[in-house]
Protein backbone atom coordinates (compact mmCIF):
# COMPACT_ATOMS: atom_id res chain seq x y z
CA UNK A 1 0.00 0.00 0.00
CA UNK A 2 1.20 3.48 -0.81
CA UNK A 3 1.13 5.16 2.61
CA UNK A 4 1.73 8.55 1.02
CA UNK A 5 -1.73 8.41 -0.50
CA UNK A 6 -3.29 7.83 2.91
CA UNK A 7 -1.45 10.80 4.33
CA UNK A 8 -2.39 13.16 1.45
CA UNK A 9 -4.88 15.97 2.45
CA UNK A 10 -4.84 18.16 -0.64
CA UNK A 11 -8.33 17.11 -1.83
CA UNK A 12 -10.11 17.16 1.54
CA UNK A 13 -11.46 20.69 1.18
CA UNK A 14 -12.88 19.95 -2.23
CA UNK A 15 -14.54 16.79 -0.94
CA UNK A 16 -16.00 18.53 2.10
CA UNK A 17 -17.24 21.45 -0.02
CA UNK A 18 -18.95 19.10 -2.44
CA UNK A 19 -20.59 17.26 0.46
CA UNK A 20 -21.82 20.53 2.07
CA UNK A 21 -22.92 22.31 -1.10
CA UNK A 22 -26.38 20.74 -1.24
CA UNK A 23 -27.36 21.39 2.41
CA UNK A 24 -26.00 24.95 2.15
CA UNK A 25 -28.02 25.63 -0.97
CA UNK A 26 -31.02 23.92 0.58
CA UNK A 27 -30.74 26.17 3.65
CA UNK A 28 -30.56 29.30 1.51
CA UNK A 29 -33.48 28.06 -0.55
CA UNK A 30 -35.58 27.39 2.55
CA UNK A 31 -34.81 30.85 3.92
CA UNK A 32 -35.85 32.46 0.64
CA UNK A 33 -38.93 30.26 0.45
CA UNK A 34 -39.95 31.17 3.99
CA UNK A 35 -39.47 34.85 3.23
CA UNK A 36 -41.59 34.48 0.10
CA UNK A 37 -44.36 32.65 1.98
CA UNK A 38 -44.40 35.23 4.80
CA UNK A 39 -44.53 38.17 2.39
CA UNK A 40 -47.30 36.63 0.31
CA UNK A 41 -49.36 35.64 3.35
CA UNK A 42 -49.02 39.15 4.78
CA UNK A 43 -50.15 40.66 1.49
CA UNK A 44 -53.08 38.24 1.30
CA UNK A 45 -54.08 39.02 4.90
CA UNK A 46 -54.03 42.77 4.20
CA UNK A 47 -56.19 42.22 1.11
CA UNK A 48 -58.76 40.20 3.08
CA UNK A 49 -58.71 42.76 5.93
CA UNK A 50 -59.50 45.50 3.41
CA UNK A 51 -62.20 43.41 1.77
CA UNK A 52 -64.05 42.71 5.03
CA UNK A 53 -64.00 46.41 5.94
CA UNK A 54 -65.36 47.22 2.48
CA UNK A 55 -68.11 44.61 2.88
CA UNK A 56 -68.93 45.79 6.40
CA UNK A 57 -69.26 49.43 5.36
CA UNK A 58 -71.38 48.42 2.38
CA UNK A 59 -73.59 46.36 4.67
CA UNK A 60 -74.21 49.30 7.00
CA UNK A 61 -74.93 51.72 4.16
CA UNK A 62 -77.17 49.39 2.11
CA UNK A 63 -78.51 46.86 4.61
CA UNK A 64 -77.19 44.08 2.39
CA UNK A 65 -73.84 42.55 1.50
CA UNK A 66 -72.04 43.41 -1.74
CA UNK A 67 -72.00 40.70 -4.39
CA UNK A 68 -69.43 37.91 -4.19
CA UNK A 69 -67.81 39.20 -7.38
CA UNK A 70 -67.46 42.68 -5.83
CA UNK A 71 -65.77 41.20 -2.75
CA UNK A 72 -63.47 39.09 -4.92
CA UNK A 73 -62.67 42.14 -7.02
CA UNK A 74 -61.71 44.04 -3.86
CA UNK A 75 -59.31 41.23 -2.88
CA UNK A 76 -57.89 41.15 -6.41
CA UNK A 77 -57.22 44.89 -6.27
CA UNK A 78 -54.93 44.32 -3.28
CA UNK A 79 -53.48 40.86 -4.01
CA UNK A 80 -51.88 39.80 -7.30
CA UNK A 81 -52.07 36.02 -6.96
CA UNK A 82 -54.70 33.30 -7.49
CA UNK A 83 -57.17 32.67 -4.67
CA UNK A 84 -60.67 31.39 -4.01
CA UNK A 85 -63.34 32.80 -1.72
CA UNK A 86 -64.11 30.04 0.77
CA UNK A 87 -66.75 31.60 2.99
CA UNK A 88 -68.65 34.76 3.86
CA UNK A 89 -70.11 34.29 7.32
CA UNK A 90 -72.52 36.66 9.04
CA UNK A 91 -73.15 35.20 12.47
CA UNK A 92 -72.25 35.56 16.15
CA UNK A 93 -72.08 39.32 15.83
CA UNK A 94 -69.29 39.12 13.26
CA UNK A 95 -68.95 39.51 9.51
CA UNK A 96 -66.13 37.16 8.43
CA UNK A 97 -64.48 36.44 5.09
CA UNK A 98 -62.20 33.45 4.49
CA UNK A 99 -59.96 33.13 1.43
CA UNK A 100 -57.88 30.19 0.25
CA UNK A 101 -54.69 30.60 -1.82
CA UNK A 102 -51.63 28.59 -2.82
CA UNK A 103 -48.38 30.50 -2.80
CA UNK A 104 -46.18 29.38 -5.74
CA UNK A 105 -42.86 27.90 -4.61
CA UNK A 106 -39.52 29.22 -5.82
CA UNK A 107 -37.45 26.08 -5.08
CA UNK A 108 -39.48 23.19 -3.73
CA UNK A 109 -42.73 23.21 -5.64
CA UNK A 110 -42.00 19.88 -7.37
CA UNK A 111 -41.08 18.19 -4.10
CA UNK A 112 -43.79 19.65 -1.85
CA UNK A 113 -46.59 20.84 -4.14
CA UNK A 114 -49.02 21.44 -1.23
CA UNK A 115 -46.56 22.83 1.29
CA UNK A 116 -47.50 26.45 0.71
CA UNK A 117 -51.26 26.22 0.87
CA UNK A 118 -52.64 29.28 2.70
CA UNK A 119 -56.03 30.06 4.23
CA UNK A 120 -56.63 33.44 5.88
CA UNK A 121 -59.66 35.03 7.50
CA UNK A 122 -60.67 38.49 8.64
CA UNK A 123 -63.70 39.70 10.54
CA UNK A 124 -65.33 42.85 11.85
CA UNK A 125 -68.05 43.29 14.46
CA UNK A 126 -71.52 43.22 12.98
CA UNK A 127 -74.69 43.31 14.95
CA UNK A 128 -72.85 44.45 18.05
CA UNK A 129 -74.02 47.67 19.63
CA UNK A 130 -72.54 50.98 18.60
CA UNK A 131 -73.32 54.51 19.76
CA UNK A 132 -72.10 57.47 17.73
CA UNK A 133 -72.37 61.09 18.87
CA UNK A 134 -71.36 63.63 16.21
CA UNK A 135 -71.16 67.42 16.38
CA UNK A 136 -71.09 69.36 13.09
CA UNK A 137 -69.26 72.60 13.90
CA UNK A 138 -69.81 74.66 10.75
CA UNK A 139 -68.59 78.07 9.63
CA UNK A 140 -71.45 80.54 9.28
CA UNK A 141 -69.36 83.69 8.78
CA UNK A 142 -69.89 86.41 6.16
CA UNK A 143 -67.28 84.98 3.79
CA UNK A 144 -69.35 81.80 3.42
CA UNK A 145 -71.72 83.85 1.23
CA UNK A 146 -69.01 83.99 -1.47
CA UNK A 147 -68.79 81.58 -4.43
CA UNK A 148 -71.81 79.57 -3.35
CA UNK A 149 -69.98 78.09 -0.37
CA UNK A 150 -72.92 78.20 2.03
CA UNK A 151 -75.25 76.64 -0.53
CA UNK A 152 -72.74 73.84 -1.14
CA UNK A 153 -72.18 73.29 2.59
CA UNK A 154 -75.90 73.00 3.27
CA UNK A 155 -76.36 70.42 0.53
CA UNK A 156 -73.38 68.31 1.65
CA UNK A 157 -74.31 68.54 5.35
CA UNK A 158 -77.88 67.48 4.49
CA UNK A 159 -76.54 64.42 2.68
CA UNK A 160 -74.21 63.57 5.56
CA UNK A 161 -77.12 63.68 8.01
CA UNK A 162 -79.26 61.54 5.69
CA UNK A 163 -76.66 58.80 5.34
CA UNK A 164 -75.52 58.72 8.97
CA UNK A 165 -79.01 58.74 10.50
CA UNK A 166 -80.22 56.18 7.94
CA UNK A 167 -77.45 53.82 9.08
CA UNK A 168 -78.94 53.75 12.58
CA UNK A 169 -80.98 50.76 13.70
CA UNK A 170 -81.72 48.84 16.87
CA UNK A 171 -78.04 47.99 17.27
CA UNK A 172 -76.45 51.16 15.92
CA UNK A 173 -77.53 54.46 17.45
CA UNK A 174 -76.45 57.69 15.78
CA UNK A 175 -77.12 61.16 17.16
CA UNK A 176 -75.94 64.36 15.54
CA UNK A 177 -75.76 67.93 16.79
CA UNK A 178 -75.20 71.17 14.89
CA UNK A 179 -73.10 74.16 15.99
CA UNK A 180 -73.09 77.06 13.50
CA UNK A 181 -70.46 79.62 14.53
CA UNK A 182 -69.24 83.07 13.51
CA UNK A 183 -68.06 85.74 15.95
CA UNK A 184 -70.30 84.03 18.50
CA UNK A 185 -72.56 81.01 18.85
CA UNK A 186 -76.30 81.07 19.41
CA UNK A 187 -77.64 78.97 22.30
CA UNK A 188 -81.28 79.84 21.51
CA UNK A 189 -83.59 82.41 23.04
CA UNK A 190 -85.43 79.64 24.89
CA UNK A 191 -82.43 79.61 27.28
CA UNK A 192 -82.80 83.29 28.25
CA UNK A 193 -83.64 82.39 31.85
CA UNK A 194 -81.39 79.33 32.17
CA UNK A 195 -79.15 79.33 35.25
CA UNK A 196 -76.03 79.32 33.09
CA UNK A 197 -76.98 82.49 31.19
CA UNK A 198 -76.01 85.87 32.63
CA UNK A 199 -77.42 89.24 31.64
CA UNK A 200 -79.22 89.28 28.30
CA UNK A 201 -79.87 92.60 26.52
CA UNK A 202 -83.25 93.62 25.15
CA UNK A 203 -84.10 91.98 21.84
CA UNK A 204 -81.52 89.26 22.55
CA UNK A 205 -81.23 86.78 19.68
CA UNK A 206 -79.51 84.02 21.67
CA UNK A 207 -75.81 84.76 21.21
CA UNK A 208 -73.35 84.49 24.10
CA UNK A 209 -69.82 85.72 24.64
CA UNK A 210 -66.85 84.13 26.38
CA UNK A 211 -66.50 83.56 30.10
CA UNK A 212 -63.50 85.03 31.88
CA UNK A 213 -60.41 82.96 32.74
CA UNK A 214 -59.98 80.25 33.86
CA UNK A 215 -63.37 79.26 32.42
CA UNK A 216 -62.90 80.75 28.93
CA UNK A 217 -61.88 77.44 27.36
CA UNK A 218 -63.44 75.05 29.83
CA UNK A 219 -66.44 72.74 29.69
CA UNK A 220 -68.79 72.46 32.65
CA UNK A 221 -68.59 74.81 35.67
CA UNK A 222 -71.96 76.29 34.68
CA UNK A 223 -72.12 78.30 37.89
CA UNK A 224 -69.92 80.68 35.89
CA UNK A 225 -72.45 82.21 33.54
CA UNK A 226 -72.17 82.98 29.85
CA UNK A 227 -72.83 86.65 29.06
CA UNK A 228 -75.53 87.43 26.51
CA UNK A 229 -74.46 89.73 23.68
CA UNK A 230 -76.44 91.85 21.27
CA UNK A 231 -74.63 91.56 17.94
CA UNK A 232 -77.36 90.91 15.43
CA UNK A 233 -75.21 90.72 12.31
CA UNK A 234 -72.68 88.44 14.02
CA UNK A 235 -75.16 86.04 15.58
CA UNK A 236 -75.60 82.77 13.61
CA UNK A 237 -78.56 80.40 13.74
CA UNK A 238 -79.09 78.44 16.98
CA UNK A 239 -77.27 75.30 18.09
CA UNK A 240 -79.11 72.01 17.64
CA UNK A 241 -78.41 69.52 20.43
CA UNK A 242 -77.82 65.83 19.77
CA UNK A 243 -80.81 64.30 18.04
CA UNK A 244 -81.86 61.39 15.83
CA UNK A 245 -84.31 63.61 13.92
CA UNK A 246 -83.36 64.31 10.32
CA UNK A 247 -86.07 66.95 10.13
CA UNK A 248 -84.73 68.89 13.13
CA UNK A 249 -81.16 68.75 11.86
CA UNK A 250 -82.10 69.72 8.32
CA UNK A 251 -84.13 72.63 9.60
CA UNK A 252 -81.11 73.82 11.57
CA UNK A 253 -78.86 73.48 8.53
CA UNK A 254 -81.38 75.27 6.31
CA UNK A 255 -81.58 78.23 8.71
CA UNK A 256 -77.83 78.92 8.55
CA UNK A 257 -77.15 82.40 7.14
CA UNK A 258 -73.67 83.89 6.59
CA UNK A 259 -72.67 86.84 8.75
CA UNK A 260 -70.02 88.03 11.16
CA UNK A 261 -66.32 87.41 11.75
CA UNK A 262 -64.50 84.14 12.47
CA UNK A 263 -63.74 82.81 15.95
CA UNK A 264 -63.28 79.04 15.62
CA UNK A 265 -62.50 78.37 19.29
CA UNK A 266 -66.07 79.21 20.33
CA UNK A 267 -67.45 76.75 17.79
CA UNK A 268 -65.16 74.00 19.07
CA UNK A 269 -65.98 74.64 22.73
CA UNK A 270 -69.72 74.57 22.10
CA UNK A 271 -69.25 71.48 19.95
CA UNK A 272 -67.65 69.88 23.00
CA UNK A 273 -70.52 71.07 25.22
CA UNK A 274 -72.94 69.37 22.85
CA UNK A 275 -70.91 66.13 23.07
CA UNK A 276 -70.57 65.91 26.85
CA UNK A 277 -73.23 64.98 29.36
CA UNK A 278 -72.56 68.11 31.41
CA UNK A 279 -74.83 71.18 31.22
CA UNK A 280 -75.63 73.37 29.32
CA UNK A 281 -76.42 70.50 26.90
CA UNK A 282 -77.07 67.17 28.58
CA UNK A 283 -78.21 64.86 25.77
CA UNK A 284 -74.84 63.10 25.37
CA UNK A 285 -73.86 59.88 27.13
CA UNK A 286 -70.90 59.83 29.51
CA UNK A 287 -68.01 57.63 28.44
CA UNK A 288 -68.24 54.41 30.45
CA UNK A 289 -72.00 54.69 31.04
CA UNK A 290 -72.87 52.24 28.24
CA UNK A 291 -72.34 48.46 28.34
CA UNK A 292 -68.78 47.37 27.61
CA UNK A 293 -70.03 45.54 24.51
CA UNK A 294 -71.10 48.86 22.99
CA UNK A 295 -68.71 50.87 20.82
CA UNK A 296 -69.09 54.49 21.96
CA UNK A 297 -67.51 57.26 19.85
CA UNK A 298 -67.69 61.04 20.12
CA UNK A 299 -66.77 62.84 16.90
CA UNK A 300 -66.50 66.48 15.95
CA UNK A 301 -66.35 67.75 12.37
CA UNK A 302 -65.02 71.33 12.28
CA UNK A 303 -65.19 73.33 9.04
CA UNK A 304 -63.92 76.82 8.26
CA UNK A 305 -63.40 78.78 5.07
CA UNK A 306 -60.72 81.05 6.51
CA UNK A 307 -58.66 82.07 9.50
CA UNK A 308 -59.58 83.50 12.89
CA UNK A 309 -60.28 87.21 12.48
CA UNK A 310 -61.57 88.08 15.95
CA UNK A 311 -61.09 87.04 19.58
CA UNK A 312 -62.49 88.05 23.00
CA UNK A 313 -60.81 91.05 24.58
CA UNK A 314 -60.14 89.29 27.87
CA UNK A 315 -59.68 90.07 30.71
CA UNK A 316 -61.24 93.51 30.18
CA UNK A 317 -64.32 92.36 28.31
CA UNK A 318 -66.00 89.13 27.28
CA UNK A 319 -67.00 90.76 24.00
CA UNK A 320 -65.25 89.34 20.93
CA UNK A 321 -63.73 92.68 20.00
CA UNK A 322 -60.04 91.98 19.31
CA UNK A 323 -59.33 92.16 15.58
CA UNK A 324 -56.28 92.47 13.33
CA UNK A 325 -53.03 90.69 14.13
CA UNK A 326 -53.77 90.47 17.85
CA UNK A 327 -57.21 89.02 17.24
CA UNK A 328 -55.74 86.43 14.86
CA UNK A 329 -52.96 85.48 17.26
CA UNK A 330 -55.26 85.01 20.26
CA UNK A 331 -57.92 83.36 18.10
CA UNK A 332 -55.40 80.84 16.76
CA UNK A 333 -53.99 80.14 20.22
CA UNK A 334 -57.45 79.68 21.72
CA UNK A 335 -58.52 77.41 18.86
CA UNK A 336 -55.54 75.12 19.40
CA UNK A 337 -56.28 75.01 23.14
CA UNK A 338 -60.01 74.37 22.60
CA UNK A 339 -59.27 71.49 20.23
CA UNK A 340 -56.79 70.00 22.69
CA UNK A 341 -59.39 70.25 25.47
CA UNK A 342 -61.89 68.39 23.24
CA UNK A 343 -59.39 65.69 22.28
CA UNK A 344 -58.45 65.22 25.94
CA UNK A 345 -62.14 64.51 26.57
CA UNK A 346 -61.93 61.65 24.07
CA UNK A 347 -63.44 63.50 21.11
CA UNK A 348 -62.05 62.59 17.68
CA UNK A 349 -61.81 65.71 15.51
CA UNK A 350 -61.97 65.93 11.72
CA UNK A 351 -61.02 69.39 10.45
CA UNK A 352 -61.84 70.83 7.03
CA UNK A 353 -60.46 73.94 5.32
CA UNK A 354 -63.04 74.93 2.70
CA UNK A 355 -61.89 77.12 -0.19
CA UNK A 356 -58.66 77.78 -2.02
CA UNK A 357 -58.12 81.08 -0.22
CA UNK A 358 -57.51 79.51 3.22
CA UNK A 359 -53.98 80.69 4.02
CA UNK A 360 -51.20 78.45 5.32
CA UNK A 361 -51.74 79.93 8.77
CA UNK A 362 -55.35 78.81 8.81
CA UNK A 363 -54.51 75.37 7.48
CA UNK A 364 -51.85 74.96 10.16
CA UNK A 365 -54.36 75.79 12.89
CA UNK A 366 -56.87 73.28 11.50
CA UNK A 367 -54.24 70.55 11.17
CA UNK A 368 -53.26 71.13 14.80
CA UNK A 369 -56.94 71.12 15.75
CA UNK A 370 -57.42 67.66 14.24
CA UNK A 371 -54.33 66.44 16.07
CA UNK A 372 -53.34 64.30 13.08
CA UNK A 373 -52.62 65.15 9.45
CA UNK A 374 -54.81 62.26 8.23
CA UNK A 375 -57.87 63.88 9.83
CA UNK A 376 -57.28 67.26 8.18
CA UNK A 377 -58.90 67.86 4.79
CA UNK A 378 -58.85 70.59 2.17
CA UNK A 379 -61.81 71.15 -0.15
CA UNK A 380 -60.68 73.82 -2.59
CA UNK A 381 -64.15 74.35 -3.98
CA UNK A 382 -67.73 73.20 -3.68
CA UNK A 383 -67.16 70.29 -6.07
CA UNK A 384 -64.54 68.79 -3.72
CA UNK A 385 -66.56 69.23 -0.53
CA UNK A 386 -68.81 66.22 -1.20
CA UNK A 387 -65.78 63.95 -1.55
CA UNK A 388 -64.32 65.24 1.71
CA UNK A 389 -67.53 64.58 3.66
CA UNK A 390 -67.83 61.12 2.05
CA UNK A 391 -64.26 60.31 3.11
CA UNK A 392 -64.93 61.44 6.68
CA UNK A 393 -68.16 59.43 6.82
CA UNK A 394 -66.27 56.37 5.57
CA UNK A 395 -63.65 56.79 8.31
CA UNK A 396 -66.37 57.16 10.93
CA UNK A 397 -68.00 53.92 9.77
CA UNK A 398 -64.60 52.17 9.74
CA UNK A 399 -63.98 53.36 13.30
CA UNK A 400 -67.22 51.71 14.37
CA UNK A 401 -66.34 48.50 12.55
CA UNK A 402 -62.83 48.25 13.99
CA UNK A 403 -63.75 49.11 17.58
Amino acid sequence: MNLSLLRAQGGNVAVLFSLLTFPLLAGVGLALEYSNISARRSKLQNAVDSAVLFAGKYLIANDSLPSQSDIEGFVYSNYDGPFSLVEIDQSSGQLSITVDATVPAYFFGDIYPDAFHQEVSASVPYGGKSYLEIALVLDSTHSMSNEGKMTALKAVADGFVDKMISAADASNDVRIGLVPYASYVNVGTANRYASWIGYTPRFWRGCVGSRRAPDTLRDGAIAVQFPGVRKWLECPSPIVGLTRSKAVLKSGISSMNPGGYTYIADGVMWGLRVLTERAPFTDAKRFGSLPTTTSHKKIMLVLTDGENTIAPGLPETTDHSLKGDEGMRIGDENTRIACEVARDEGVLIFAVAFGDDVADRGRSVMTDCAGSADRFYVANDASELQGVFDSIRSKIVTLRLTS
